[in-house]
C-alpha cells in the first residue's frame, strides 16, 4: 500500500533550488488529492498537470519542493530523491475501491498532515469534489496555516456538488480567507486550467496589493480600487464567484494568459501604471478578489510581550486583548523605501487601531511600540515611501491575515526531562539536561540536586504560549540526580533523571598473552582508554625475582609518543616473559590502573646440522670441510678430530662453519665432528676425510717399427692413490683424438700398417685427478698415391685449377710434381697443398700430362693426371629440378657462388650467360631447359651445378563422365580423372576411404568397381581433388572371378546358352531378368550350390551390379559358388555336355569365344 504522504524533495529538476533553501527559507508546493471514489478522474488529471508543473522549477522559484498527500491512509510516507521516483509515487495513487471503509472526505486530516510536512511560507493546493467529514478540525487548520504562513488554496471540482458552494462548502471559504486563499469552483474539464496560476505563483515571490471578500449583492457590482507603486510589477487579478461578471477601465484592459470560467477568473496585467485603478466585479454568491504583484520590498512580522532583539524572539499569532509588540523585517533589495509606519486593519480593510510607529532597532529590523492585540482577525500593514520623495504611501500587505489567539482554559503542567529517566556519563563531562515544560499561566522552572539545592538553568518560551523549555548544565564528577521543577497558579509538577559517572579508566577487552617470532619485531598495546588526561608506564616483570623493571626507549624497545603501544625491535631469548603498562591520571597519580601481558617468543628452532659424510682430499692440495648449520637462534659452532688410529675426538680451534686444511697430508685422514649448540638443543654430524694422490706417468714420446711387426706403447703409471684406470685415444689424421680399445698400462699392436701411423695418448685417471701422456708411432711404409682421379678439367675463366695427389707412406713421403719432365717449383703461378697441385688462373697453356712423385727412403712412386681445357663444363654437376607456374617471376641464383672472391659462370643449351643468375619474368615453356654455373676461388675449388626448369601448371580434369549407370568399361573409371598437366600430373586414387596402391591402380573396375571413389591428380604446381561414386543398374558377371572353376554355368531362364551382352571383363545381364546358375554334376561326383547343397540348379534374378535375388534372399555373384569344380573325363564329353545344354549357334560369337575358353581349359 502506497503511504499518506509524499515529500518530493531533493528532485533532480530542483537540485539548483535545494542548495540554497535553507539560507532562502523557501516553502513546499503541497498537492492535497482526494482519493475517494468520486475523485477516480480528477486523480488521473491531477497526476498528468502535476509532472507538467515541474518544469517551470528553476533557481529563482518561490518553493523548494513538492509534497503530495492524500485524504487517507495515514499510516506512511516516502520520500521520492528524484523525478523518476516523483513519477512512480504518483502512478502509484489510485482513488480507494467502492467498499474500502476509508472512502471519506477527511478534507481536514489531509490538510493537517500537509500542514505539519510542509516548509515555511508553502502553497498548498486541495483538490476535492465534496465537503470536509472532518470540518470541526479546521480549527486546527487555521492555527497550523498561521504558524507556517502558508496560503491554502482549494479546487471544487462541480461533479459532486449540486449547488455551488452550498452551506458545507463554507469551512473551505474560511480558511482560504483565514490562510490567504482562493476557494476555486470548476468542471472537471476545467480543472487543468487551474495548474496554469500554480505555476505563476511558484515562478518568483509574491506580494499581496488587494484581497477582500464580498457578500452577495444580487445583481449590484462591487467596487475595488487599488494603488499600484513604483516597485511593484507582474500584477494578477485573481476573483471567484457564480457565474462571474467584471468591467475593467481602459488602464487595465491589457493582459495575458488570462483564465476565465463561469465560477473564476484570473487576469494577468500588462503595463500598469504606478497610481490608483479601480474596476467592478459581481457575482451570483460570495465574491472574492486577490491582486498580487512581484516586488523586491516586502516583510516577515511576527508579535512579541517583550522588546525582542530580533524576528527569532517573536511568535506568529499573538493572544488577543493583550499587549504585544509587532516586530517586521524588511526585505529591500535596491535600499530604496523608507519605513514610516505600520497598520493594523480590519478584514474589510479598515484601521481598527491607531498608526504604530517603527523604530529600527537593527539593520532592516523594526519595533512598534505595545498595542493591544484586536479579538478579530486583522491584517498587518507596513507603510513606506521611496527616500527622497515625500509622497505617502508604498503599502505592503502581510500575505496572511493574523487570527488572535483566544486562550482556552488553563493549561494542566506537564513537565519531561527528555533525556529520560537515567542516564551515564564520562567522568568530568560537561552534561546538559534538556526539560520541557507545557503549561498556562507561565511557569516558574527550576532544577534541584539530589541535595535539592537549586542550580542554576535557562529558561525560555518555545512555542507561544503554551510550550517552555529549560536546560541545565552541569560538570559530572560523581553520581547525582537531578529535578526539574515547573510551578504556576495552577500548581507544581517535577520530574527526575539519574546521572551515573562512568569510570575513569576503560579497558578494552585484549588478549593477556602475546606471541612473538625471534627475531622479528612486536607490539604489545596499553588498551586503557579515559576521557581525563593520563600518562603511561610500562615494566617488564622479572618473574624469578618478582622486580619490576621499567621499560625505557633502547636498543631493544620503542614506545610510542602517546606511550599507548610498546615495540619489541627484535624479539630475543632474554626478552620473553610479563610486561606491565599502568596508566594513571596526570592530575592524580595515585588514580591508576594497570595491565599485563605475557610476552611469549616463537620460531625457535633446534640446530640442525647437514655435513657431506665423506670428503676426499688432494695430496698437497687444500680441503674444506663444510658444516652447514641451522637453527633459530644461531647455534655456536665447535669442531673436533678423532684421527686413523685415535680413539675418542679431540677438541680443535677451529669455530666456523668452515675448516680449511692447506696443504692436505696423510696424516689428516680421519673424522672430523661439528657440533652446533643454541638455547633449544644440540646436534652433530661427522665427516670422514680420505686422502687421495694424483696420478703419475711415464713413457717414451716416439717410437718407429717397420710394417708388419709387432709393437708395444706403454704407458707406465708411477704414482696415484686409489689406482688410475688408463683409457687409450689416437690421432691419425691430425685432427682430434678418438678413444680407442684398451684399459691396460700397454697398448700392443700385433702387426703395424700404415693405418696404425699416428699419436697414441695413454689418459690415466682416479678420482683426485688425471694425468696423460702421448707416444707418436710411425709404421714404415714405402709412398703409395691413392688420388682416383686420372683428369682434371679446366673451364675457362676458372680462378684455379686443383690436381689432386693423395699420398700415404712412413716416413711421410716428400711430393714432387712435374710436366715435360721438368720439376714445378712454388711461385705465383703454382702452389701446393697436401701433397695438390693448385694453378692460379690456368689457360689453355696448362694443358698436358702432370706427374705427381712421391718418395721416402723407403722407395717412390708416381701417377699420370692429364689436364684439359674446355668452354663450358662437360657434366652436369649437381642436379636441382625448378618447376615454375607459367607468368610466374623467378630468380636462379648459383647454389655453390657463396663470395665475391670466387668466379661464376652461367651457361644455357645454347651457351654461355653474361649473368650473375638467371632471371626469369613472366615464365613460359620457352624458359624449359638446363641452366649450368660453373664456380671457382683461388683455392682450385671447383664446383658445378644445373638447374633443370620446366615451366607449366597446375593439373585441369579433362572430363566428368557420370558413371550412375555403369555397363564394365573400366576405361571410363580411370578416365574420370585424365588430365592435362605439365609435368605430368600423378594420381592417387582411394576407393571407399582406402589408399589404392599403384601396383592395384590397372585393376579398377576389376577387383575395385562398385563404391565410392577419390582421386588426387597433383604435380609441383598443385592438385585437384575428384570425388565420384560408381554405381550399375545391370548385373555384370565378371569373366575372371578368381574362383572360376567353383563358378556355376550362367545360363538363360529355360536353361540354354544366354545371348548377354558383354565387355571385356564382364557379361552384362538387365536388372529384373531371370537366369538360371547350374553346378553340373561330374561322372565322378555329384555336384551343388554350397550355400544351397540341395540344389544343382536355382533361378537369379538380377537386382543390381553383382547383386542377385534368389529365394527372396540377396546374393553376390561370389557368394554363388559349387561345393565341386565341374570338369569332364574326356573331350568327347565335355563336347557332348556343350550341344546338350542348348542351341549353340544362338549363343553368338561372344559365346562362341566363351565356349572355345572352356573347350580349351579341359583339354
Amino acid at each position: 500500500m502506497l503511504g499518506r504522504i509524499y515529500p518530493l524533495a531533493v528532485l533532480l529538476v530542483f537540485a539548483g533550488v535545494l542548495t540554497k533553501a535553507s539560507c532562502t527559507e523557501k516553502g513546499s508546493l503541497t498537492f492535497v488529492i482526494d482519493d475517494t471514489l468520486s475523485m477516480k478522474d480528477d486523480i488521473n488529471q491531477i497526476k498528468s498537470s502535476i509532472i507538467k508543473t515541474l518544469s517551470v522549477f528553476n533557481e529563482t522559484s518561490s518553493v523548494s519542493d513538492i509534497v503530495v498527500v492524500t485524504f487517507n491512509n495515514t499510516d506512511a510516507q516516502l520520500v521520492a530523491k528524484n523525478s523518476d521516483e516523483v513519477d512512480t509515487a504518483l502512478k502509484d495513487i489510485k482513488a480507494l475501491s467502492k467498499n474500502d471503509p476509508r472512502n471519506q472526505v477527511l478534507s481536514m486530516e489531509g490538510l493537517i498532515l500537509a500542514l505539519e510536512n510542509s516548509n515555511r511560507g508553502s502553497h498548498i493546493y486541495v483538490f476535492t469534489d465534496a465537503s470536509a467529514k472532518d470540518h470541526q478540525k479546521a480549527r486546527i487548520v487555521k492555527e497550523l496555516c498561521q504558524e507556517k504562513q502558508s496560503q491554502i488554496y482549494f479546487m471544487i471540482t462541480g461533479s459532486n456538488t449540486k449547488h455551488y458552494q452550498d452551506g458545507s462548502m463554507a469551512t473551505y471559504n474560511d480558511i482560504a480567507e483565514t490562510c490567504s486563499g482562493l476557494v476555486y469552483v470548476v468542471n472537471k474539464l476545467e480543472a487543468s486550467k487551474v495548474f496554469r496560476l500554480i505555476s505563476n505563483i511558484v515562478i518568483g515571490e509574491e506580494i499581496v496589493v488587494y484581497q477582500k471578500n464580498f457578500p452577495v449583492l444580487l445583481s449590484k457590482y462591487n467596487y475595488i480600487q487599488f494603488n499600484v507603486d513604483q516597485l511593484t510589477k507582474d500584477l494578477t487579478i485573481s476573483m471567484t464567484g457564480k457565474n462571474l461578471n467584471r468591467v475593467f477601465n481602459k488602464d487595465l484592459d491589457k493582459s495575458r494568459d488570462n483564465i476565465e470560467t463561469d465560477n473564476f477568473k484570473v487576469y494577468n496585467l500588462m503595463d500598469v501604471k504606478p497610481g490608483k485603478h479601480f474596476f467592478k466585479v459581481k457575482s451570483e454568491s460570495e465574491t472574492s478578489v486577490v491582486i498580487t504583484g512581484r516586488s523586491d520590498f516586502f516583510f516577515k512580522h511576527g508579535f512579541s510581550e517583550l522588546m525582542p532583539k530580533s524576528l527569532n524572539d517573536t511568535f506568529l499569532q499573538p493572544i488577543a486583548d493583550a499587549n504585544v509588540h509587532l516586530s517586521v523585517l524588511v526585505s529591500d533589495v535596491g535600499k530604496s523605501v523608507e519605513i514610516i509606519k505600520a497598520q493594523i486593519l480590519g478584514m474589510h480593510g479598515k484601521p481598527i487601531t491607531p498608526d504604530l510607529n517603527l523604530t529600527n532597532i537593527s539593520k532592516d529590523f523594526y519595533v512598534t511600540p505595545p498595542f493591544v492585540t484586536p479579538k478579530q482577525r486583522f491584517r498587518v500593514v507596513v507603510n513606506g515611501r521611496l527616500k527622497g520623495s515625500k509622497d505617502c504611501c508604498m503599502m505592503r500587505f502581510a500575505k496572511i491575515p493574523v487570527t488572535p489567539l483566544n486562550l482556552r482554559d488553563n493549561r494542566v503542567l506537564k513537565v519531561v526531562i527528555a533525556d529520560g529517566k537515567e542516564i551515564s556519563v564520562e567522568y568530568n563531562t560537561s552534561l546538559k539536561l534538556t526539560c520541557k515544560v507545557t503549561a498556562f499561566p507561565k511557569p516558574k522552572i527550576s532544577w534541584l540536586n539530589k541535595q535539592g539545592q537549586t542550580i542554576d538553568s535557562k529558561s525560555s518560551m518555545v512555542k507561544y504560549p503554551y510550550d517552555y523549555i529549560s536546560y541545565l548544565e552541569v560538570s559530572m564528577l560523581k553520581d547525582d540526580q537531578y529535578t526539574c521543577s515547573a510551578t504556576n497558579d495552577i500548581g507544581l509538577k517535577s520530574t527526575s533523571i539519574a546521572v551515573k559517572v562512568k569510570d575513569t579508566f576503560t579497558v578494552v577487552n585484549t588478549p593477556s598473552r602475546a606471541e612473538f617470532k625471534y627475531g622479528k619485531p612486536g607490539t604489545l598495546k596499553c588498551d586503557i582508554k579515559s576521557s581525563l588526561p593520563i600518562n603511561i608506564r610500562w615494566y617488564h616483570l622479572n618473574e624469578m625475582s618478582g622486580i619490576k623493571k621499567q621499560v625505557l626507549d633502547s636498543k631493544d624497545y620503542s614506545i610510542s609518543a602517546d606511550k599507548t603501544e610498546l615495540k619489541i625491535i627484535k624479539m630475543d631469548v632474554d626478552l620473553d616473559g610479563k610486561y606491565v603498562c599502568q596508566a594513571y591520571l596526570v592530575n592524580d597519580k595515585k588514580t591508576q590502573m594497570e595491565l599485563s601481558k605475557i610476552v611469549e617468543i616463537t620460531g625457535l628452532v633446534a640446530p640442525k646440522v647437514q655435513t657431506h659424510a665423506n670428503k676426499i682430499g688432494i695430496k698437497g692440495a687444500p680441503v674444506v670441510l663444510e658444516c652447514n648449520v641451522t637453527g633459530i637462534p644461531m647455534p655456536t659452532i665447535k669442531w673436533q678430530f678423532r684421527g686413523k688410529s685415535g680413539s675418542k675426538f679431540e677438541p680443535l680451534g677451529e669455530t666456523g662453519s668452515v675448516l680449511r686444511i692447506s696443504n692436505v697430508e696423510a696424516k689428516h685422514e680421519g673424522q672430523y665432528k661439528c657440533v652446533a649448540e643454541n638455547t633449544k638443543a644440540k646436534n652433530e654430524n661427522i665427516t670422514t676425510l680420505f686422502i687421495q694422490e694424483k696420478p703419475k706417468i711415464k713413457g717414451v714420446g716416439a717410437l718407429t717399427i717397420k710394417l708388419g711387426l709387432p709393437v708395444d706403447i706403454v704407458c707406465r703409471v708411477v704414482e696415484g692413490f686409489p689406482k688410475p684406470n688408463i683409457t687409450w685415444f689416437v690421432n691419425n689424421s691430425g685432427k682430434k683424438f678418438k678413444p680407442i680399445a684398451g684399459t691396460l698400462d700397454v697398448m700392443h699392436i700385433a702387426k703395424a700398417e700404415h693405418k696404425h701411423t699416428g699419436r697414441y695418448k695413454c689418459v690415466a685417471q682416479n678420482e683426485a685427478g688425471k694425468a696423460e701422456h702421448i707416444t707418436s708411432l710411425t709404421v714404415e711404409l714405402r709412398p703409395v698415391i691413392v688420388t682416383k682421379s686420372k683428369s682434371v678439367e679446366i673451364i675457362e675463366g676458372d680462378a684455379a685449377i686443383k690436381i689432386p695427389c693423395k699420398v700415404i707412406g712412413g716416413p711421410q713421403p716428400a711430393i714432387t710434381w712435374k710436366i715435360n719432365d721438368t720439376i714445378i717449383k712454388a711461385n705465383g703461378k703454382y702452389s701446393f697443398s697436401e701433397g695438390s697441385l693448385i694453378i692460379q688462373n690456368p689457360n689453355k697453356t696448362e694443358i698436358g700430362n702432370y706427374t705427381c712423385e712421391a718418395k721416402n727412403k723407403l722407395g717412390s712412386t708416381n701417377a699420370v693426371i692429364e689436364v684439359t681445357f674446355e668452354k663450358r663444363p662437360s657434366t652436369f654437376g649437381t642436379k636441382h629440378f625448378v618447376y615454375l607456374l607459367y607468368g610466374e617471376n623467378k630468380n636462379i641464383e648459383c647454389k655453390a657462388y657463396r663470395s665475391k672472391s670466387q668466379t661464376l659462370k652461367w651457361f644455357d643449351n645454347e651457351g654461355e650467360l653474361n649473368k650473375k643468375s638467371i632471371q626469369i619474368t613472366k615464365a613460359s615453356v620457352s624458359n624449359d631447359g638446363n641452366y649450368t654455373c660453373h664456380v671457382s676461388d683461388k683455392q682450385g675449388h671447383t664446383e658445378t651445378h644445373t638447374y633443370i626448369v620446366n615451366v607449366g601448371g597446375p593439373p585441369k580434369l579433362l572430363a566428368d563422365n557420370p558413371l550412375n549407370d555403369w555397363r564394365g568399361e573400366i576405361q571410363e573409371i580411370q578416365s574420370n580423372c585424365d588430365s592435362d598437366a605439365k609435368p605430368q600430373a600423378t594420381v592417387q586414387w582411394k576407393y571407399n576411404g582406402k589408399v589404392i596402391p599403384d601396383s592395384d591402380v590397372q585393376d579398377l573396375g576389376v577387383i575395385y568397381k562398385w563404391g565410392h571413389y577419390t582421386c588426387n591428380v597433383s604435380n609441383p604446381h598443385g592438385f585437384v581433388l575428384k570425388e565420384f561414386d560408381v554405381n550399375s543398374s545391370v548385373c555384370l558377371i565378371p569373366k575372371n572371378l578368381k574362383d572360376a572353376g567353383y563358378m556355376p554355368l550362367p545360363l538363360n531362364e529355360d536353361g540354354t546358352w544366354a545371348n548377354w551382352k558383354t565387355s571385356k571383363y564382364f557379361f552384362v545381364v538387365d536388372a529384373g531378368e531371370i537366369i538360371t546358375l547350374s553346378c553340373p554334376n561330374s561322372t565322378d561326383a555329384p555336384n551343388s550350390f554350397k550355400i544351397f547343397p540341395t540344389k544343382t540348379e536355382i533361378k537369379a534374378n538380377c537386382s543390381k551390379e553383382d547383386k542377385f535375388v534368389v529365394d527372396a534372399g540377396m546374393y553376390k555373384v561370389s557368394e554363388l559358388q559349387c561345393n565341386n569344380k565341374y570338369y569332364f573325363t574326356n573331350n568327347a564329353e565335355r563336347i557332348r555336355f556343350w550341344f546338350a545344354s542348348g542351341s549353340f549357334s544362338s549363343y553368338g560369337l561372344v559365346c562362341f569365344y566363351f565356349f572355345l575358353f572352356i573347350f580349351y581349359y579341359y583339354l
